[in-house]
Parts: C-alpha cells; sequence; structure tokens
C-alpha cells in the first residue's frame, strides 16, 4: 500500500528583527577588502581563515559583514586541541552541547541552541554540501580538515532542509601551492598509537596535489571497546589559468570499534544499593559486539571567473557507507541491584548520497553601493538502506562480569528495518548590499521540492512523502568606524517529519524562524574580536501525543529557545593568546500534550555553559618555541523532564604544551586533568558516562 500527498509549506513573509553572534573564533580585520571569488582559496592559511568564510552566504565575505552567527575552529586550533572527533573540537564554542567521545568515535551529533544536529538530519556539511545519510555512518576525521565552521540558527536559505540549530561545515585540506610534508606518531595512555601524515605541492606549473592518511591502533576507556581507525585522502588540483580551477577530491575510511550502549540512570547519575556502574565496565560480550564501518567519498569543485563582475561555482560529492553493528542493550536492573538484564541488537546498513550545488554570482558597483548577487540551485539524494533484528541473551553481573556464559540469539525472521529513498532540490536567490562602506543589507529566499519514499521491512508498507517550502532570511549589519559592528537578523529553517497521524495522513514539515540581535567590537589596528548577541528560535510542527491514542502523534507542539551568547578572542603582542565564551540558553516545549514536557527544559540542554581558553608563547624569555596553555569548560546542570533527578553541572580542566625547533615539535595534551565524573543524559535510559582523564603525546616532523 503507497500513501502519496501533496501540500505547499509558506512561511511567514520576510521580515527584519533580530540579531547575530557570529562568533568569530579567529581574528577579523575590519574593513579590509577580500575577492568574491573563491579561486584564490588554494591553500587558507590561518590568517585568512580568520577574515573570511563562504559558510554564512556562499560568498568570500568577511565574517564582520556576516548578518548570522558563525564560529570558527582554525587549523592551528584542531592542531592544538589534538582533537579526535568533530565534537571534541567545538567543545569550546559557545551554543553548542557535544555528547562524549563513547558517542563520538561513530557518529558527528551535537545541539545547537537547543537543537540536536547531526549527519542525518542534513545538519553537519563538508565543503558546503550534505555528506552523509545516517548519524553512525562514522565521524569525519579532523586531521583531513583545513577548518570547522559552525553557522548557527535557521538556514535553510542557503542549504535546505536541516535542523533549525544550524549547520556544522568541515572545510577540506586542499593542495597547497608550496611543498609541504609532516608525519606525526602519537603515544597515549589505553595503549593509544596512531601515525598520521601529509604531504603535497606543485606537480607542474598547473597542476598540484595532497595525500594524507591517519592509522590508529587504541583501546579506550571502556573495557573490551576498541578506537582503532584506517583513513586516507587524496586531493588534485589543476589551475591552468588563473580564471579557472578544478579540484578532485576523495576519501577512504574504516572504523572499528564498539557501540556504546546507553545505560540507564539507576545505576549511573542514580546510584543502586550496590553503587554505580563502573565507567569501565563493558555491557556486551565481547565475542559478539563490534562496529565496523567502512564508507568513501568523491567529489570536484570548479571555479571560474568570467570577468571582474561574473564567476560560477560548480560542486558534487558522493558518498557510500556499510555499518555492520552487533551490541548488547540494558533493558533494565534486577531486583538485587547488580544484574543487568540485556536485549539484542544487530544491524546492517547501507547509505549513500549525492550532493550538488552550482550558482551564479554577479559582482557590480553602483553610486554608493555595492552589490553581490547570487543565484543557484542544488540537488541533495539520500538513500538509507537498514536492516534490523532484535533477539535474547542472558543477564550481567556488573559486579563481577563473566563473560561468555550466555550467547546472544538473534531473530533475523523479523526485520524491523526499512529504506529510505529521498530527494531535495532546491533553487535560491541572495543580495549583499553594501551602502557607502557602513551599512550591510544581506537578503535571500529559496523554494525547496522534497520527495521521500519509505518502505518498512516489518509490514511491507511503503509511504510517499511529497513537500514544498519556502524559506527566506533577511539581516542588517552597521559597521561604525571604531570597529563596533551591530546587526539584526531574520531567518528561517524546515525539516521533513516522516510517519503517519491517527487517519493515515503523512506529517507536515517542521519549521523553524529565528530572530537575533546582536553586536561584534573589533577594535582598530587589533586582533582581538568581541561578540555578543541574543537570540529567539522557535520550532513548531513538533510531534506530540495524540490525546485521542497516544499511540499516535499530532502535530500541535511547539519548542522555543532564547538565548544569549557572549564571546571574546584576544591576542596580545603575539605571545598570549585567550578565548572566553559564555551561554545562556533556554530551551522548552511551549506546547505539548505531554504534561510532563509542557513548559519544561528540554533534557541535555544546560542553562548555561562557559569557556576559557589561554596560552602563551615563551618568546620573552628567549624560548621562542615553547607554548603552554590550558583550558576550562564549564557546563550547567540540566533537567529530564518527567523525572525527579538533574544532571549535575561540571567543570572540566585541560592543559595542552608543545615546543618547537627546526623542524620538530614535541606536544603533550592531557584532558580531564582533575578526572573529573560527569554524566551526559537526555533520556532515563539514556545516559553515558564522560571522558575520563587522557594523556597524549606526539612528536612531529615537518619538512
Amino acid at each position: 500500500m503507497t500513501r502519496s500527498i501533496r501540500r505547499s509549506i509558506r512561511g511567514p513573509s520576510l521580515a527584519v528583527l533580530a540579531l547575530v553572534v557570529p562568533v568569530l573564533q579567529g581574528t577579523v580585520a575590519y574593513g579590509e577588502e577580500t575577492s568574491s571569488s573563491r579561486l584564490e582559496e588554494v591553500i587558507v592559511t590561518a590568517a585568512k581563515q580568520n577574515r573570511a568564510s563562504s559558510t554564512g552566504t556562499k560568498t568570500d565575505t568577511p565574517l564582520i559583514e556576516t548578518p548570522q552567527a558563525i564560529s570558527m575552529v582554525t587549523s592551528d586550533q584542531l592542531e592544538t586541541l589534538k582533537v579526535s572527533s568533530i565534537s571534541d573540537a567545538l567543545n569550546y564554542m559557545p551554543g553548542l552541547v557535544t555528547q562524549p567521545s563513547s558517542n563520538a568515535r561513530y557518529a558527528d551529533d551535537v545541539t545547537i541552541r537547543g537543537f540536536a544536529a547531526s549527519a542525518s538530519s542534513g545538519s553537519f556539511l563538508r565543503d558546503g554540501l550534505k555528506l552523509q545519510s545516517n548519524i553512525y555512518d562514522g565521524g569525519q576525521e579532523p586531521y583531513s580538515l583545513e577548518r570547522i565552521d559552525v553557522l548557527r540558527g535557521a538556514s535553510s536559505v542557503l542549504y535546505g532542509q536541516g535542523s533549525p540549530g544550524g549547520v556544522v561545515n568541515s572545510v577540506t585540506k586542499r593542495p597547497p601551492r608550496e611543498f609541504l610534508a609532516e608525519l606525526n606518531a602519537e603515544f597515549g595512555d589505553y595503549d593509544r598509537k596512531q601515525v598520521s601524515g601529509d604531504i603535497g605541492g606543485p606537480l607542474t606549473d598547473t597542476l598540484s596535489a595532497r595525500l594524507l592518511g591517519v592509522y590508529r591502533d587504541s583501546d579506550s576507556s571502556v573495557d573490551y571497546i576498541p578506537d582503532d581507525k584506517r583513513y586516507v585522502a587524496g586531493a588534485v588540483a589543476w589551475q591552468p589559468t588563473d580564471r579557472t580551477k578544478l579540484t578532485l577530491l576523495t576519501d577512504y575510511q574504516t572504523v572499528d570499534t564498539r557501540f556504546s550502549a546507553p545505560l540507564p540512570i539507576a545505576g549511573t547519575l542514580i546510584p543502586l544499593a550496590t553503587g554505580r556502574i563502573p565507567q569501565n565496565r563493558f555491557v556486551g560480550e565481547p565475542d559478539f559486539d563490534h562496529y565496523d564501518s567502512k564508507g568513501y567519498t568523491v567529489g570536484d569543485i570548479l571555479e571560474h571567473r568570467f570577468d571582474d563582475s561574473w564567476s560560477a561555482y560548480h560542486a558534487l560529492r558522493y558518498f557510500s557507507g556499510d555499518i555492520d553493528i552487533d551490541y548488547l542493550q540494558i533493558g533494565g536492573v534486577a531486583p538485587d541491584n547488580r544484574t543487568l538484564l540485556r536485549g539484542v541488537s544487530s544491524r546492517r546498513d547501507q547509505s549513500s548520497g549525492f550532493s550538488t550545488d552550482n550558482h551564479l554570482m554577479w559582482n557590480w558597483a553602483g553610486g554608493d553601493w555595492q552589490h553581490t548577487a547570487l543565484v543557484g540551485a542544488d540537488f541533495y539524494r539520500r538513500r538509507y538502506d537498514t536492516h534490523r533484528y532484535s533477539g535474547a541473551v542472558g543477564t550481567l553481573d556488573f559486579l563481577t562480569p563473566e563473560y561468555g556464559l550466555t550467547t546472544p540469539v538473534v531473530n533475523r525472521a523479523r526485520d524491523n528495518g526499512f529504506a529510505i529513498d529521498g530527494k531535495q532540490t532546491g533553487v535560491y536567490f541572495q543580495e549583499q548590499m553594501k551602502y557607502r562602506d557602513r551599512w550591510v543589507l544581506l537578503a535571500g529566499g529559496r523554494q525547496d521540492w522534497s520527495d521521500n519514499e519509505q518502505l518498512s521491512y516489518r509490514s511491507g508498507t511503503a509511504l510517499r512523502q511529497k513537500d514544498d517550502a519556502f524559506s527566506g532570511r533577511i539581516g542588517l549589519v552597521y559597521l561604525a568606524p571604531n570597529g563596533i559592528a551591530p546587526y539584526l537578523n531574520y531567518a528561517e529553517s524546515f525539516e521533513m517529519a516522516t510517519g503517519l497521524d491517527r487517519a493515515g495522513t503523512p506529517f507536515e514539515p517542521t519549521f523553524g524562524k529565528q530572530y537575533e540581535a546582536g553586536l561584534r567590537y573589533v577594535p582598530l589596528h587589533s586582533t582581538s574580536v568581541y561578540t555578543a548577541s541574543v537570540f529567539q528560535l522557535t520550532r513548531s510542527n513538533v510531534l506530540t501525543p495524540d490525546p485521542v491514542d497516544q499511540a499516535f502523534s499530532v502535530q500541535t507542539g511547539e519548542v522555543r529557545s532564547r538565548g544569549i551568547e557572549l564571546e571574546a578572542k584576544m591576542q596580545f603582542a603575539q605571545t598570549v593568546n585567550l578565548i572566553a565564551s559564555y551561554t545562556y540558553t533556554d530551551t522548552r516545549a511551549t506546547e505539548s500534550n505531554n504534561p510532563t514536557e509542557l513548559d519544561q527544559r528540554v533534557a541535555a540542554v544546560p542553562l548555561n555553559t562557559a569557556a576559557f581558553w589561554g596560552d602563551y608563547v615563551f618568546t620573552r624569555f628567549g624560548l621562542p618555541g615553547l607554548r603552554l596553555g590550558g583550558a576550562i569548560r564549564y557546563v550547567g546542570s540540566t533537567n529530564l523532564p518527567g523525572l525527579p533527578v538533574d544532571v549535575p553541572g561540571y567543570t572540566i580542566v585541560d592543559l595542552f604544551g608543545s615546543y618547537e625547533w627546526d623542524h620538530w615539535r614535541v606536544s603533550l595534551n592531557v584532558k580531564n586533568v582533575g578526572d573529573k565524573d560527569y554524566y551526559y543524559c537526555n533520556t532515563s535510559f539514556a545516559c553515558r558516562y564522560g571522558d575520563q582523564r587522557s594523556v597524549i603525546g606526539m612528536i612531529t616532523y615537518r619538512n
């Protein structure tokens, strides 16, 4: 049986109101002119990263002129922090909440401004294109990245359907103009061993290439769970003239680990009579549990400038991934307060994604006005085929575990999986107008068409949903002569909601509206940046229990997020670097048929978070190669609607140091120095322990 319905969703007319907090994690040079073409971005230096980004506008626009919140992690920060995942890299950004590494080993999944953002929702991009089709396709490798941009708030105008919280855009390392080569060797606790290397440079006058790779053999803080990875990436750039450039990009990755099943609150956050489940306790069976994924991407980016006014941009990427997951999940704790009841989960997933984006850009000036107009179209096809089975297995004593006493039995006669084939097509336009180098107005709109088919293997029924939606954005920035830049912004987003209501009618898309107001301050002749913003973000058409039959849902729910974001990045005498941030986020269910949710804060979203990061280069002491630093992160308490307990807040201290001489660099990173115990919980049966203390040392040789 196939159900089909077509509707038209029209968002409210564009309004001007709201503001942005571009959390510039970099240096913004106020008033600098930058090329509107991306042809010159063959090699992205730290300085250029901090001046401009195409993530917020799809044009090479200075961040201070972009009327929406953008945060940035540069390649220098990725190296200093010694991150092992995207989530790890985003820990110091305002407005974001990340999950522990037990989840980040195989999934890029964060919360932005109170709303979940993941690969499966289209919120994780690579070079401006949607990437993966499944949240568990394997996280992106940070060593392959030049930087990470986070566009906070509704952003469907540029990227189509996705979380109202925003998008995370990873920028791939490209072939450099000059020869580079480096080799890294890492060692750490949990028997960590990793080697990585990066080599690239010109091959001819018009051809350049780059090759990098990562090989990791490591255990983790949980018994029997490895953290092994193999990664290789290649890039070739051909630039026959200064107006045309073609870049080919590809990578391949395998991840070998085990799924860290979420634990119940009773036994973690709330101790049992026998205590808590030990943090290092493996609750599965070593001979059964495994997570094996492999995936590859291949794509191209073509840029051409016709003249000083017109340019064209084309990007394409294909992704393919295969995942094999067997794991045991916790079904409860027996009355003896030490025996875990377990269930069986077995999955075989295949996913693919095809993305392409094409646009034309026109720059012109007339009188006191400068214009940059953009018109384009993009397409994304997502395929996801998952076979899911359950089964039976014996219990486990978490105090004195004995593995191998029971053999998990998988019932493969009952497939609870499904297949999804989704298409998204969008056309968009954008106009950036600058008046007398003081006022910047940005306005844009987008029309999307989506077609989603889902087949249930268990019931054999198929559901087809067709939707179209318009989304818009408008923003205004004033560039004061003293480096102060106040701005306003209004933006919209939409995201498909798969399923049927009690009457058999497919759900409408959810819709997001954001208002922002903010202020940036970039002191003249300084590399310091100060930002502040306030926002209100509302998501409507949220699923909530049907009051007639709670086995079904209706779309009368609404979630509202209000907040304040502050950030300062300061640099003094090229020896002191400081980053400080503070976020207040109040995310609540303002409309719901579930009384335990109504007017309650959303789980796993703290009211308050703060971070401070500083490092010092000992140049004045005759040791210009020595850098020492530390960071403090505070995450406030979170609540669990319907439960009489809050997840307590915590403070984590990290330390790092490095020394460079000639072609060599040695570094040491200590995370969670005090080995602080903390928890991440978003339901009563979805708690994870926070990351325990880890120590990683690395030695690097650079040509």
